[in-house]
């Protein structure tokens, strides 16, 4: 699902700023 991939990538822009 997209739904887990979406996570990551917010997780990984939460890990970045």
């Amino acid at each position: 699902m997209i739904l887990i991939q979406l996570a990551l990538i917010v997780t990984e822009l939460k890990c970045n700023k």
